[in-house]
């Protein structure tokens, strides 16, 4: 009996040293370990002056740590920089230049609000891209010409250097657009209005935009000029209905569009206030559609309302 227990300690002891030698063969594949994925979403800026920024950057929202990131595709395309307004500012080429002779224009925006309301709802960070150039009007816009030309190839830049590095991981490309106050001005109807942006959507969509996000224009001063007034009222009404029609274009905000003109200088600009406002808005009902895939109920501005910087 000893002799039978005695053997059985041996085989057991020879079974747990063969198997030992299995778990550090150099010949078996070590299991990989699991990695933590770093997110980040990628979001082109595109449209005319208030998209720029006609505010004031030191009453800008700022962004938190990580929170948001500018990809400099002119400036400098070899890293990422904490987000900060004035957003784009010395971002200016050929293609897109918001520029008058010596001076910056951009001179504080929504995209940093925009950004940081993003990031709260969705806890990932933006990396952004300015496409932004004052005065411009759709059929400026249209695939050949140098904005769209231009924007492609900015976010073409960012979107290669993402990839080319491992401390994020590209999740969603999205453009978010404000421009059609020119277009206002001028009388553009539905069909043209509607045609030019399906163009410069499927332009973008050509070099990785998933959807395109909507800021609907604000107004001209009434007081200044009541019949551009209506005109700003009735096309801003126009680009929602649009965006409705459309599955990969989603209205996100509406609040340009009633707030009082001691928010407004410069006929048809805003004030870093209202910046701050529709930029929180705009981003938050992003994060919205984002998360649930549902179009978000653009509220109208409400009388008092704030956005602490």
């Amino acid at each position: 009996m000893k002799k039978t227990a005695l053997f059985l300690c041996i085989i057991l002891l020879m079974s747990t040293l063969l198997f030992s030698c299995d778990l550090i063969n150099p010949n078996v594949p070590e299991q990989p370990e699991e990695t933590e994925h770093n997110y980040a979403d990628v979001i082109i800026f595109m449209g005319q002056s208030n998209m720029a920024g006609r505010g004031d950057a030191s009453l800008a929202v700022s962004c938190g740590e990580g929170h948001a990131f500018e990809f400099k595709s002119v400036t400098d395309p070899t890293k990422l920089y904490p987000l900060e307004e004035p957003f784009g500012q010395k971002e200016n080429n050929v293609g897109i230049s918001d520029v008058s002779g010596l001076d910056y224009k951009k001179s504080g925006g929504p995209v940093s609000a925009f950004c940081e309301a993003y990031f709260q709802a969705t806890n990932v960070p933006v990396i952004a891209v300015s496409a932004s150039q004052g005065g411009t009007n759709s059929s400026e816009w249209q695939p050949g010409y140098a904005l769209l030309e231009e924007a492609k190839n900015r976010l073409e830049l960012c979107l290669n250097y993402m990839y080319s590095q491992d401390e994020y991981e590209v999740r969603n490309v999205f453009m978010v657009w404000l421009q059609g106050e020119g277009d206002a001005g001028n009388g553009m109807q539905y069909e043209e209005y509607s045609a030019n942006m399906r163009n410069i959507v499927d332009e973008m969509k050509s070099v990785g935009v998933q959807h395109c996000y909507l800021i609907s224009i604000g107004t001209y001063m009434k007081s200044l000029n009541p019949t551009r007034y209506d005109l700003y009222i009735k096309f801003g009404e126009m680009q929602a209905q649009m965006c409705a029609n459309y599955d990969d274009m989603t209205h996100v905000s509406r609040k340009l569009a009633l707030m009082p003109e001691n928010m407004m200088h410069l006929n048809n600009h805003y004030k870093q206030e209202a910046y701050n406002i529709v930029g929180n808005d705009a981003g938050k009902n992003t994060a919205y559609h984002v998360l649930t895939g549902k179009a978000p109920v653009c509220d109208p501005y409400v009388e008092g309302e704030t956005v602490s910087p």
